[in-house]
């Protein structure tokens, strides 16, 4: 399947590392763990270098709460390296916090600081590690009923019998056009029906960020090149694939104990249900605290670089499986649109108008989304990097 692609990015992007991951099939996790196993201080991101590194704070959570994330808004939290850099960090809100990290040597050792609750919490101490390039992201649908696969290929690494270990995230941007190309609106203040084409836009924008956290090795990979591995896939039915798709892949290299990390964190996500469970006492961390025996859940990695890979998948490359949208009648006779204005107040919109003397006037109505666009959460305003 032909793909059309940008050019590859060796940039250093803002990362937030957070959410479900994906599943595997593994054995059954007891999760009777000790009440003292519950809200412990779950930390998640990577210092990133010349970038906004960015963290998540929350606690653990019992396997059968019924609450959402606890997440952590009250600590601090500091970067330091021993070349003297010593970075604060700003809470924004929703146990995030962004440190403006300056461009990182790869002569020194950095880690972060986190000042919560009385405690105080150090990451080990890590050189950054470099991430070799990606060489292409494709799309491939293997039967025309099939769901679309996305494929990445890294580039082959300087030394070819060295394991490689990588996380991965995608960015996704995809083109909507409205159900109903509609050419006619109500104006309420005038209690008539006005024609003007380009009323409502005809192409918008959605966008989206994946909150789970890919991780694979080059184990069982010829060179240890990571070849066509499944980052996840797209229904054919999806809204995504109807016009032109693009995602955008970000790849850091990692060490093998923050790959075993997630490796773990994988397994406890499939059984327990999420990060904000209780974690066994096996996953590996690098965090600790200082002040007092407490536990604390995560891994903080240290990148010097990372890579950026935008593809883009359009619609006649795929088969697509279509959706129809309803849509409702009004006919109006002597009096002169008697249920248009209720129609209005219920939140739809015209999608077709029929005026054929002597003909009855036919008005057709549907739920405001399929007609504008920014009643379906899209933004009207095209991206820099989309192609036309």
């Amino acid at each position: 399947m032909n793909i059309s692609y940008k050019s590859i990015y060796r940039v250093l992007p803002v990362l937030c590392i957070a959410g479900c991951i994906m599943s595997s099939c593994v054995e059954e996790y007891n999760a009777d763990l000790p009440s003292s196993e519950n809200n412990l201080l779950v930390v998640e991101g990577a210092i990133l270098s010349d970038t906004t590194s960015t963290f998540c704070l929350s606690l653990s959570m019992p396997i059968n709460s019924n609450e959402g994330p606890k997440y952590v808004n009250d600590a601090t939290i500091q970067l330091n390296g021993t070349d003297g850099t010593c970075v604060n960090a700003l809470s924004i809100g929703n146990g995030e916090y962004e440190i403006p990290t300056p461009k990182l040597s790869s002569d020194a050792k950095y880690n972060i600081t986190i000042n919560y609750d009385g405690d105080t919490y150090e990451s080990e101490a890590l050189a950054p590690f470099p991430s070799i390039g990606i060489k292409s992201v494709e799309a491939n649908q293997p039967t025309d009923t099939s769901s679309v696969n996305i494929l990445i290929t890294t580039d082959v690494p300087a030394n070819t019998s060295e394991i490689q270990y990588f996380k991965w995230q995608y960015k996704e941007t995809w083109e909507v056009h409205p159900d109903f190309d509609a050419m006619y609106y109500w104006d309420p203040d005038s209690m008539v029906v006005r024609f003007d084409r380009y009323h409502f836009a005809k192409r918008g924008w959605k966008f989206d960020t994946s909150d789970e956290i890919l991780a694979s090795s080059s184990a069982y990979y010829g060179s240890n090149q990571i070849v066509q591995y499944k980052l996840y896939d797209i229904p054919r039915s999806d809204e995504r694939l109807y016009v032109l798709y693009s995602t955008e892949v970000i790849q850091r290299s990692v060490t093998k104990a923050e790959y075993e990390y997630e490796t773990e964190r994988k397994k406890i996500s499939t059984d327990m249900g999420g990060l904000f469970t209780p974690q066994p006492s096996a996953l590996p961390s690098n965090i600790k605290c200082t002040t007092d025996n407490k536990r604390v859940l995560g891994y903080v990695g240290c990148s010097l670089n990372t890579v950026r890979y935008r593809a883009f998948v359009n619609s006649g490359d795929v088969k697509i499986s279509w959706h129809v949208a309803q849509y409702e009648t009004v006919t109006n006779s002597d009096e002169r649109y008697p249920g248009e204005a209720a129609m209005y107040r219920k939140g739809w919109l015209i999608s077709e108008y029929v005026n054929h003397p002597p003909l009855p006037e036919s008005i057709s109505w549907v739920e405001a989304k399929h007609v504008d666009l920014t009643k379906a959460g899209c933004s009207i305003v095209m991206p820099s990097y989309w192609p036309y």
